[in-house]
């Protein structure tokens, strides 16, 4: 399924992406595992403002003829490669082949995918510029594009296929995984043995593996923003220069976001060496008031786009909508907050879902990493990596307590009642919480003392990976990592009639098929996989009886364009064949399995 045109568009797109990075780290001195972690959010918010200004195929062009030029001015003027590589480059390279290998023919699974992220992606490709009142197919019209907006550059270079988007949102949680690498002092190798174990814990929790869904994007984003962050502690000026488009692309990602910038600005200011209190006004205005300033212009551009047309724009469900937030916290958001607190948290630290025997054994693991720093008197350097820890569970504990906020101020009654998703919302702060305890481990281990002797050399060996094995062991890694693809049988369906025939953007379409309806799932994938406008599945497995199928499409078919005929009832084809006889479905393109019937 990979060609020479793949792998050569694959290749530009690479070192176009290269070029950024490696001019990043010669011309502003950013550490080679940092920068390819600034390009993607640079990347990311450029394709959103060019959305908003109706450029979006003109900017792909233009961003990826900048970064070659980029790479080879840089290689010309740093003669070579010299400092602009580093060894963990390679984890990355390999994660792709592997990726490339192992998800070859993946389908997303998670419903909301249909609902959302998959569609969204679809219809900027589809158009070639961000969702409008003319794409009423997309339900949460106020949602950010900045995850669908990356994609699209990086699929408009090498091509679209489903497959190819969810390797490069896996992708992007790699590359959000490189500052975490850049911690480790020289010669303290043995941080990286730590590193591998924590980092592999946030691997095994992720929520969902063949996804486009944002939930895990945004912890490994906010992990990447806390590394930078400590990372560039005694450097104000490249701490704001890498986490400024952090931050915004992380506003452009999701509402839920600003948790993350909060926590990052946070960290930062107490973090920083450079105590002056200008330091710190820079710190809250580059990485909370500016990226709170660009959310402030995409929810104008959907209140244009959306309310001006056939949508709801901020009134949509799920937007960051204060006003409806204050209604719905009057009515009965505020009273079901004990209850909401006491429902969230006993997921949070229950047997259901909260890894309790991991979380606690990884906690162990962390603090027995700061046995040597009390050892030999380093007692500052030891808690530093206790606060550090600390600062993991207060993540975690801050974002559950969040999520209660979000049930009692922006979801719906019913959803509320069944805390719907939050299974999912729960995971996204475990892999953040797991993500940040590697700063206390590598911390902890770039602090040991220097071991002359054998036995004290073998003991930190010995601990080391022993606490770098147990978190492994008890995550369950690889887990999902080595479940077989999913693949849904009418997806299969719809995509073999994709592949040899055209369908305008936004008709209107019947399928008639023997498979189940459940939870109107058929419908979500007819209007992802089509942008069709309006879908009309109709089961003989959900039908009361056969012959109302055949006429329930015939008495339809006036509003709509496409007949897709699915099915091996014999008694349902013979009543469809009388209705065509009949000319029920005359002005319609009629696909009887996989080909085309003219009318």
């Amino acid at each position: 399924m990979y060609d020479l045109t793949f792998a050569l568009r694959t290749l530009m797109a690479a070192l176009s992406f290269a070029g950024y990075s490696v001019f990043l780290t010669r011309r502003w001195h950013i550490h080679p595992l940092i920068a390819p972690a600034v390009v993607i959010p640079a990347l990311g918010t450029v394709m959103v403002i060019s959305g908003i200004l109706n450029i979006m195929l003109l900017m792909v062009y233009l961003l990826c003829g900048l970064g070659l030029a980029l790479l080879v001015y840089t290689l010309i003027v740093n003669k070579g490669t010299k400092g602009l590589l580093h060894p963990a480059h390679l984890v990355v390279l390999a994660a792709f082949f592997w990726l490339l290998w192992r998800l070859q023919g993946a389908q997303v699974h998670s419903v909301d995918n249909f609902h959302h992220w998959l569609r969204v992606l679809k219809v900027l490709l589809a158009n070639d510029e961000l969702p409008s009142y003319r794409t009423p197919m997309i339900t949460f019209q106020a949602y950010p594009t900045g995850s669908a907006s990356y994609l699209y550059y990086m699929l408009r270079l090498i091509g679209y296929r489903e497959d190819l988007a969810i390797i490069a949102q896996l992708m992007m949680l790699v590359v959000f995984c490189l500052p975490l690498f850049a911690l480790p002092k020289k010669g303290k190798w043995l941080a990286w043995v730590a590193l591998a174990g924590f980092l592999a814990v946030a691997l095994s929790q992720l929520y969902e593996r063949d996804t486009l869904l944002v939930d895990d994007l945004q912890a490994f984003i906010g992990i990447s923003a806390i590394a930078i962050a400590y990372y560039y502690r005694a450097d104000l000026f490249k701490a704001l220069l890498c986490l400024t488009p952090t931050a915004i692309f992380t506003v452009f990602i999701k509402n839920s976001a600003f948790y993350f910038i909060a926590m990052t600005t946070l960290f930062l200011m107490v973090v920083l060496q450079d105590k002056q209190q200008r330091g710190r006004l820079k710190i809250v205005f580059f990485n909370f008031i500016l990226p709170s300033l660009v959310f402030y212009l995409w929810t104008r551009h959907v209140a244009q786009v959306f309310n001006s047309g056939l949508g709801y724009g901020m009134e949509a469900k799920h937007a960051l909508n204060l006003s409806s937030y204050y209604d719905q916290a009057k009515s009965w958001g505020i009273s079901r907050i004990p209850e909401l607190l006491g429902r969230v948290f006993e997921q949070a630290f229950g047997t259901m879902y909260f890894p309790g025997l991991l979380a606690l054994l990884s906690t162990l693991a962390a603090l027995l990493l700061t046995v040597p720093l009390w050892i030999s008197g380093k007692t500052r350097e030891a808690i530093r990596s206790l606060l550090l820890l600390g600062f993991a569970w207060l993540g975690y504990v801050l974002w559950e307590a969040g999520i209660v906020g979000m049930f009692a101020v922006s979801m719906p009654y019913g959803e509320t009642d069944m805390l719907a998703c939050a299974e999912r919302y729960m995971m996204t702060g475990l892999v953040y919480m797991f993500g940040l305890m590697v700063l206390s481990a590598v911390e902890s281990v770039n602090s040991w003392p220097d071991m002359s002797k054998a036995a004290p050399r073998a003991a930190a060996v010995a601990l080391a990976l022993a606490c770098a094995y147990v978190p492994v062991h008890f995550s369950g890694f690889p887990g999902q990592w080595g479940a077989p693809l999913r693949h849904i049988a009418a997806r299969n369906y719809f995509a073999q009639l994709q592949e040899k025939h055209t369908f305008p953007f936004g008709v209107n379409i019947i399928y008639v098929t023997d498979q189940g309806n459940q939870y109107y799932q058929l419908n979500k994938y007819m209007m992802t996989d089509f942008l069709a406008e309006s879908a009309f599945p109709m089961s003989t497995a959900d039908a009361e009886t056969l012959a109302d199928v055949a006429q329930a499409a015939a008495e339809y078919a006036a509003d709509y364009d496409i007949l897709l005929i699915d099915t091996q009832n014999d008694e349902v084809l013979d009543g469809l064949a009388d209705a065509m006889d009949k000319g029920a479905f005359y002005h319609m393109r009629v696909f009887l399995d996989l080909d085309e019937v003219l009318q």
